[in-house]
Order: structure tokens, then sequence, then C-alpha cells
């Protein structure tokens, strides 16, 4: 008796031509195409095209969820943007009576032509009058086979960096400048003229992060404030922005060791009222840093661990750990520089104190270094920053620092 054979399994292909909106545009680039959290396409393409995928095994193989196959047109949203004319015909029309989807970067999933090839053929072999008839019919993308589910997650990898303020150090290595991108959302998101902001003191930012490697890649989504934006890359970088008393621009100041405290100006019971003052005890201080920051393969969260190893020993062992999110960070070496960073100063028992100076502290701002002397409490020649201010009503003879 001959052995029976197995019955072949049935293969099922999923199929279908989609328009996907990835951002506001326009972007620099494309440089990956990620689909179920897996790499269809990575590479780098900087103007509008065709995007081949060919990736069958990804999902498995043929006898399991098969791959994604297709082409995309990746469309960048420049102002002159207008859809390929081979895409266009796919809609009857053609690159110039086509919609450009101006503004917008989005990407067009879409199958080959089935029968392309094999017109083609045909036709130089001179025997294309033989069916002057045929389409050449299309198919749609294909997803996944055996499975119907269409890309549970499908991501675009873009790259757009910010101009506004100028070319030079706008990009640190493959991350976009923060004090570039603060400018952006200053005078494209919030509207405010270039006359009213310190061209200078971003420009000064801006090269200050660039030779630390500070770079970031962050997206606003809208769902927040853009100040609230602003908020997370100020963190990000140890920085403040605020209205300079004496120019009235908007002036942003990054928080450094870039003062001589010898030239400092002096607070003491001469020329201010101490209205509070504390120093931090040694068990409230912090002594473990875990910095969250995005690793860049995987699109995933990640931690790093920094601890002051004195510090556990001076509280007989004890961890007291602090998280940070630094999630525009994708560099573990950044994220440890940045882990290292808050250490410092929350393992330390600072002093932090309110005072009340005369109208001689008008020009103060935050971010400022002053000295502090006050007997009365055992402090002589303490260096302190000021963090924030209150100005007071115009009349008013004090300023609250």
């Amino acid at each position: 008796m001959g052995k029976s054979k197995s019955p072949k399994q049935e293969v099922v292909d999923y199929r279908m031509s989609v328009h996907v909106g990835v951002c506001l545009g326009p972007v620099d680039a494309i440089q990956g195409i990620y689909i179920n959290e897996k790499e269809a396409w990575s590479g780098e393409l900087t103007t509008a095209g065709d995007i081949q995928i060919h990736k069958p095994d990804l999902f498995g193989g043929e006898t399991k969820e098969g791959g994604p196959e297709g082409t995309v047109y990746f469309l960048p949203g420049k102002a002159d943007q207008v859809l390929p004319d081979d895409l266009a015909s796919r809609f009857g029309l053609t690159g110039a009576t086509a919609p450009g989807f101006r503004g917008l970067t989005s990407l067009f999933f879409v199958g080959g032509r089935t029968k392309a090839s094999v017109w083609q053929t045909l036709a130089s072999l001179g025997t294309s009058l033989l069916f002057p008839s045929i389409p050449l019919p299309t198919s749609g993308f294909l997803w996944s086979k055996n499975n119907p589910v269409i890309a549970q997650t499908l991501w675009a990898k873009v790259r757009r960096i910010p101009r506004g303020l100028g070319s030079e150090n706008a990009q640190i290595g493959p991350d976009a400048n923060p004090a570039h991108m603060i400018w952006e959302c200053l005078t494209d998101d919030m509207g405010a003229p270039e006359s009213l902001i310190d061209k200078e003191s971003f420009e000064t930012a801006a090269a200050t992060l660039a030779g630390e490697g500070l770079g970031l890649s962050m997206i606003w989504t809208r769902q927040d404030r853009v100040e609230s934006f602003i908020g997370e890359i100020l963190d990000h970088i140890e920085g403040t922005i605020f209205v300079h008393p004496r120019t009235g621009l908007i002036t942003l100041r990054l928080i450094r060791d870039d003062y001589d405290a010898g030239n400092l100006r002096v607070i003491d019971p001469d020329n201010a009222v101490m209205t509070s003052f504390q120093r931090r005890m040694l068990g409230e201080t912090v002594n473990e840093i875990q910095v969250n920051w995005t690793n860049p393969e995987n699109e995933q969260q990640e931690t790093i661990t920094v601890q002051d190893l004195g510090n556990i020993a001076a509280q007989g062992g004890q961890i007291v750990s602090e998280t940070r999110s630094y999630y525009g960070v994708r560099n573990a070496e950044l994220a440890k520089v940045l882990a290292e960073r808050d250490l410092r100063s929350a393992s330390a028992p600072l002093a932090s104190a309110e005072v009340e100076v005369g109208r001689w502290g008008w020009d103060l701002t935050p971010g400022d270094v002053v000295r502090l002397d006050w007997p009365e409490y055992d402090v002589a020649g303490a260096v302190m920053r000021v963090v924030s201010i209150d100005y007071g009503k115009p009349g008013e003879p004090r300023i609250r620092l």
C-alpha cells in the first residue's frame, strides 16, 4: 500500500493599500520602517521616493505569518511636494492633478503591479499589440500571511533638525541641539517675534551643548502645552529660561560651573532679610539615581543606575533612590553623564534659603550665582544659585529670592 500524502497547508495572503500619516512635515529624512516592532526597512531617504520592502520571513515565513512585501512611497511633506506619477496613476490621476499632501509627512503602502513584468516582457518581444487592452492590475501591500490582523504596530523613524536659529550646531550626532529645539518652539509654535528673544544667549547655549554632546530626540505630540514641552527639554539640559530685566528679552541660560566665586555678589544681614533657611540632613539626601532613557535600537525604555557609595556607607548601607525620566536621551553614555550630574546634587547636604533684598537686586535673574554670609546660621562664603525671583509689584521695596 502506498503512503498517503499529507495535505498541503493553505496559505492566505492579507493585503491592503494604506496611506499613513506620520507627523506634520516637512522632515529631513526617513531612516526606518518597523512593522509589529520588527525592522522592515532601514536606510536613509532624504527626498520623496519609493522604498521596496521584501521581508517574506520577518514573521516566520510562508507556513507561519509570512512577512511584508510591497512598495512604500515616502512623502516628506515639503511645500512643493507632488505625488509621483506612478502613485497618482493608481487613482486615475497624474502628479499634476493629484493632491500633493503637503505639510504632512506620510507613507503610501501599496503592492506591486502584479502583471507589469509580464506585460513588459511581452512588449520587449514585440507582442504588445496582441493584448492592447489588458490592464496592469495592482495588488495591495502584503502585510502578513495566515493572520488577518494588519500591522498591530507601525512605526516610522524620521529625522528633522530644527534650523530656525541657524545651521551651526543645529545637529549633535544623530540628534538635535536642545537650544535650537527651544528656539523653534518659541518662534514657530508660540509665535514669539525673534526681536523679543536674546539670540546670543541661545547661540551660546547651543555651542555649550554641542561641546557636551548633549543632543536630544523628542516628539511633541501637541497633547500637552508647548510650555510643558519646553520644560521637559530644560530638565534634560539643566537650564532655565526667563525674561531678562535689563534687556526685556527672552533669555536661555544653562546651569553650569562657569563662575568665579571671588567675583560674586554678597548677600548678608547688611543688605538682606532672611525669611527662611534650611540645610538638608544626611538622611534627607539621595544616594542612588536611576535614569530612564530610550534605546534607539528598539525604541524601548532602558534604565541606568549610579550610586554614591560614600553616602550609602554614611547612611548605614541604606539605599535611597530616585528615578529621573530623560526619554529624549538616546545614548547610554549620555544617560550615565546626566545620572552622575543629578547624583552630585541629590547626594550633597545642600542648603536652601529665602531672602528679601533691596531694589539693588533688580537685575538678578534665575540661574545667577551669589555668595551668602550669614553668621546667625554659621554660613560664611556659601556659594548659592538663585532658583526663582519675585520682583514684587511696582513701588514695593523688596525683591524676594
